[in-house]
This record gives structure tokens, sequence and C-alpha cells, in this order.
């Protein structure tokens, strides 16, 4: 059997984003918690972000069974560094310097570098391992790499490390400060 298609991006997103919306809503209505508006445009800030860094990283799923399936299903990029392109490695560096941001402003408990190596660590490891599966069960032709986990992990510590020195202005940090928690 002989399968090859592709399951394109926009549903899987609109869906995404429509379950948080829903989520809040049930949140506001049945729970009866309130968030202020900076929190509020914080957290659907942070959700679309997510959003995109899915689309970047996983979307659109391709799905190649047969004689389409990848050559080498389950190849996996373990050589740290030395095969780490400069282009490529500057980009996951990027991507996800807006976590090392965002982190901080959502969770009070992210409040030093490492904490937020951990955390980017682990986020980033969720997607190499889930481009792997996706590799072998589905033949996508996302292939993990070490090298993105050393990337990403450095650009949510650059981003940690940009958002201390925003909030040494003072004026961003009465604006990142003022609501740090949701209020009931």
């Amino acid at each position: 059997m002989n399968i090859s298609f592709s399951i394109p991006s926009a549903p899987i997103l609109v869906f995404l984003f429509v379950a948080y919306l829903a989520t809040l809503l049930y949140l506001t209505v049945y729970q009866g918690r309130r968030l202020s508006v900076f929190r509020l445009a914080i957290l659907t800030a942070f959700v679309i972000y997510l959003l995109a860094v899915l689309y970047l990283v996983l979307l659109p799923l391709q799905i190649q069974i047969g004689r389409y399936a990848p050559q080498n299903p389950g190849f996996i990029n373990a050589i740290p560094i030395l095969t780490a392109d400069l282009r490529s490695f500057l980009s996951s560096v990027i991507l996800m310097v807006p976590l090392g941001v965002f982190l901080p402003l959502l969770l009070p408990t992210s409040s030093s570098v490492l904490t937020i190596a951990r955390q980017t660590f682990k986020l980033s490891l969720a997607i190499e391992l889930t481009q792997f599966v996706t590799n072998v069960t589905l033949g996508n032709w996302r292939v993990p790499d070490v090298n993105d986990l050393l990337a990403n992990t450095l650009g949510g510590m650059l981003g940690y490390l940009l958002f201390k020195q925003m909030s040494r202005i003072a004026l961003i940090d009465q604006l990142f400060h003022r609501d740090a928690r949701p209020t009931r």
C-alpha cells in the first residue's frame, strides 16, 4: 500500500486556537477566574507564539507510507556542533528567544537562567521527539537534530537575559510586574 498526502497547517492551528478560546471562556464563565487585560494579552501572545512554533517545526504533517516513505526512517542527527550549519543554528536560537521572555511573565517560579534553560530544553526535547515519532510512524520529513536542542536552549536563555535587561527599565518593569498574578 502506497500512501502520500499532507495534512495542511491551517485547520490544526485554527482548531488549537479555538480550543484556547473555549478554555478561556470556560475558566471565566464557569470557574469564575478573572484575568486583567494585560495578563490576557500576554497569555494570548504566548499561545500565538506556541502556534507559530508548532507551524515552523512540525507542520504541515506529511504522511508518506509505502514506496513514498523516507529511505531512512528514524534518522537522528546526533552529532552536536560539528554537523550544525550556522543558518539553521541561529534560526533555532531565535525561535526560542520569545519563550525566555514569556516564561518569567507567565510562571513566577521561572526566575533563573537555569530554570529557563531546563524548561526550554524540555520543550525542545518534546519537539524533537515528536519529529522523531512522526518521521518513523508517518514518514514525515522532519528530522530530529541534537543541535536544535542546544540552539533552542541557548535561545531560551538569551530570551530570559533579554527579559532581565528589559525589566531594569523602570517603565517596562512596572508594566511587567504590576500584574504578575491572575485575579480570581
